[in-house]
């Protein structure tokens, strides 16, 4: 077989890790891709086997040779190992000789090495000696002329010779008098300590920069380097409360001599007026007075700031105004709401305790701004914030509880007085509806007038107390509107006599639905001004201070706090305002119960003669009785058919007080509770307006202009209201017929449900289940009728009472 020119690769075989069989598997394949076309397996593999053979013995002389050549090298190699050996021994016997030679040496030299260590160590004794020596002389020379030094003006120079006695002292640890001489130099350094302190002051008085630099550097040479900060605290401390008690008297003396000639002004006038311009007078001047002294105070701290004496100025400042707070005099309170002004006013004004809880607010803010919050990751921010909390605390905490207790006084007593001036009840119902027709509007502009005062001071400092004062007066308003329509109630004659009634139903309907647009747009506004308000002052994540103006108060104060923040946030309205918009539509839907009582009273008082009339239980005698005449020989009862007329005459009796242009009229059809009384008649029309009521009632402002289609569904409305308590009364009266044996009333009593069903079709409302089951129960021929009709579903209880009538027995 021809051999292949093809080299196979054998570097595998040579390798740690060689598979024989994946290595034969590549060559045979390899071998197959260079055969030419053709070959079978047999010849491919006879090819290959031979190309192996070859192989192997080309790898066996390769091996042999190798061998051959190792083994002409190993005598070689053994001389080299026995030279190698040799110059070993010899070195090692060096080195025992050169071990022996360090012994000798050692042996010989060890006196001498022994005395030479001691003449060291004695060397080092006198030399300590020697320091220790001079040291002393230093002190002493030092330290002979210091008390002469010390009442010199050489700053400098002091600090030189104590920072040199230090030093000296120091070499001095191990001598006798060693803590005497630590106690003298303290006392140097106490003396020239309080003589630097008078230049410290002084310094710090003018802010030189430089000049505090260079004491500092003596205060830290001398081993005082925190006495810088003690002495720049207490200073401060003490401008701090000088800088306030300066700002305080200044303001006071100015209003003193103001109301000296203002009292020389008005000596001619009244003695009560006179009393009352000098309380307003004494009020603002007040006002005046805590704005400047706040001022001041705050002002000094920002030039110190500016000013920067020291390294850590920030913190220093903090602490010292932190600690000044407290201890003011006059103190905070005092300045801002002075006793005498309170004494003299019968009670609170509200709008100079509003601003003076806006001054609180302002200083707070600037104080808060002057130190921003520390970071989280500031090694000092625990310090820091604990010292920012408390100054805040000592500015907001004494005077903010009395002026949040004087604005809620005066607040209430306002509203209190505004809602007394609101004119609501006549002797005539039309002038009566005429003032409650403004009544609404001047209540709500009360509410708002206050909440824009409060809201011009903070937006959320003062929410907590409208967030009661408002609900009350509402709830005071509805309570005075619910008596003044207790008497238009009263006074009004029954609807059947004089349809004027109808007039002031509708008309104190469409009243209560401007109640309920009022109180939408009232919580509309509010929330408006309030975020506009927290946004522009930047309020909306609710400032850290603000929680300390209600740090005294009750916890539903802070609850309604957080609860106005978040819902601002959330760009939705608070909880308390939905309550007012919901207390609003609760009294529209009870007023408008009421109301309807009225429209329906004709209806109730004409079927309550229904069960006693005589046609029900004829005489035996009475051949009429027994006669089967038909339909149209019957008439409606008298009462059905007057019940007839009134509702005939209904819609054009609500028609002109029902119009597209009609104020209310949206929020009253959506907030009257009357498609609620509907909810047991499941015929289209009624669901057709309970869907319009709700579309109006998910509606948040309620403020949308009415449509004819709106004043059409409201007439719509009540007439079906109308419609359908007559239906269950004209059901519930007719069982309590007592007995329908004859066949006359039979007739009478389907006559009058059919004249009644035939009333309400003209209406466009159809009979109702209650009304359709009475009438087919009634008009069974016989018992088995009656029982097959009532098998199909009729309620049971005029089952019952049908079978009663007819004395048809009960069902099987």
């Amino acid at each position: 077989t021809q051999r292949s020119d093809t080299p196979m690769d054998c570097t595998p075989i040579f390798e740690p890790d060689f598979d024989m069989k994946a290595w034969l598997n590549a060559a045979f394949a390899a071998g197959a891709a260079d055969e030419p076309e053709g070959l079978d397996d047999a010849d491919t593999a006879n090819r290959l086997l031979a190309k192996l053979q070859s192989y192997q013995q080309e790898v066996g002389a390769l091996l042999e040779e190798s061998w051959t050549s190792a083994i002409a090298a190993v005598p070689r190699a053994a001389r080299e190992m026995a030279s190698v050996k040799q110059e070993a021994l010899l070195l090692q016997d060096q080195l025992r000789s050169v071990k022996s030679q360090l012994e000798r040496v050692e042996q010989e030299t060890s006196a001498s090495m022994a005395k030479l260590v001691e003449a060291d160590r004695l060397k080092s004794r006198l030399q300590r000696a020697s320091s220790a020596l001079r040291e002393a002389d230093s002190w002493t020379s030092l330290s002979a002329n210091l008390d002469d030094l010390l009442d010199s003006d050489d700053l400098a120079g002091i600090a030189d010779r104590l920072a040199q006695l230090a030093q000296s002292l120091s070499m001095l640890d191990s001598s006798p008098d060693y803590a005497s001489r630590q106690q003298q130099l303290e006392s140097w350094r106490n003396q020239f300590e309080a003589q630097l302190a008078v230049h410290v002051y002084r310094a710090f008085a003018g802010r030189d920069t430089g000049e505090c630099a260079r004491l500092v550097g003596l205060l830290a040479r001398i081993g005082r380097p925190a006495a810088a900060n003690t002495h720049y605290q207490r200073w401060l401390t003490g401008y701090l409360a000088d800088v306030w008690s300066a700002a305080a008297a200044s303001a006071a003396g100015s209003a003193k001599q103001d109301d000296s000639q203002q009292a020389a002004e008005v000596a001619e006038d009244s003695q009560t007026a006179a009393s009352e311009d000098d309380t307003d007078s004494k009020a603002a001047k007040a006002v005046e007075t805590a704005e400047s002294s706040l001022d001041a105070l705050l002002s000094a701290c920002r030039r110190e700031l500016q000013a920067s004496l020291l390294s850590d100025c920030r913190r220093l400042v903090l602490d010292c105004l932190a600690r000044a707070l407290p201890a003011l005099r006059p103190s905070i309170p005092d300045v801002v709401r002075p006793k005498s002004t309170v004494a003299d006013a019968a009670q609170p004004d509200l709008h100079v305790s509003l601003r003076r809880l806006s001054i609180m607010c302002q200083s707070a803010a600037d104080l808060a701004a002057l130190f921003p919050a520390a970071a989280a990751h500031d090694g000092t921010s625990s310090a820091m914030e604990e010292s920012r909390t408390a100054a805040l605390s000592g500015l907001l905490r004494p005077a903010c509880p009395n002026l949040l207790a004087d604005i809620e006084q005066a607040a209430a007593q306002q509203l209190s007085s505004d809602l007394g001036a609101i004119p609501m009840d006549q002797s005539d119902v039309d002038d009566t509806l005429g003032l409650l027709e403004n009544a609404t509007p001047l209540a709500m502009s009360s509410a708002s007038r206050l909440s824009s005062a409060c809201l011009t001071v903070s937006p959320p400092v003062c929410s907590a107390r409208l967030a009661r004062l408002l609900p009350a007066h509402l709830a005071n308003y509805l309570r005075e509107l619910s008596r003044v329509l207790g008497n238009v109630r009263a006074k009004l004659p029954d609807p059947s006599d004089d349809w004027s009634a109808v007039g002031v139903i509708l008309r104190t309907g469409c009243l209560l639905g401007r109640l309920v647009d009022a109180a939408a747009q009232f919580a509309v506004e509010f929330s408006d001004s309030c975020l506009t308000a927290a946004a522009s002052s930047d309020q909306l994540r609710l400032p850290d201070w603000t929680m300390l103006v209600y740090a005294d108060s009750a916890e539903d104060d802070r609850r309604l706090l957080r609860e106005l923040i978040s819902a601002l946030q959330d760009g939705r309205q608070p909880g308390w305002l939905r309550e007012m918009r919901a207390s609003c539509q609760a009294f529209c839907r009870e007023q408008h119960r009421l109301l309807f009582g009225l429209l329906a009273k004709p209806v109730d008082r004409l079927l309550s003669a229904l069960p006693g009339l005589p046609c029900w239980s004829p005489r035996p005698d009475d051949p009429a009785a027994a006669q089967q005449l038909p339909a149209f020989g019957y008439l409606a009862s008298e009462c059905v058919a007057q019940v007839g007329q009134y509702l005939l005459h209904l819609p054009q009796q609500l028609g002109p007080f029902l119009s597209a242009d009609t104020p209310g009229l949206r929020s009253a059809i959506a907030h009257s509770g009357l498609t609620q009384m509907l909810q047991h008649h499941h015929h289209q029309q009624h669901q057709r307006l309970g869907q319009q009521q709700q579309q109006a009632a998910e509606t948040e402002d309620g403020a949308a202009t009415a449509t004819s289609d709106q004043a059409s569904a409201g007439i719509e409305l009540w007439i079906e209201c109308v419609a359908a308590h007559t239906m269950d009364k004209f059901v519930d009266r007719a069982m309590e017929i007592p007995q329908l044996t004859a066949n006359s009333a039979v007739q009478q009593l389907i006559t009058d449900a059919n004249y009644l069903a035939s009333c309400l079709d003209d209406l466009g409302v159809s009979a109702s289940d209650r009304l359709q089951a009475l009438r087919d129960l009634v008009s069974a021929a016989d018992s088995t009728a009656f029982h097959r009709r009532a098998a199909e579903g009729a309620p049971r209880r005029i089952v019952s009472a049908v079978a009663r009538m007819r004395d048809f027995g009960a069902a099987n």
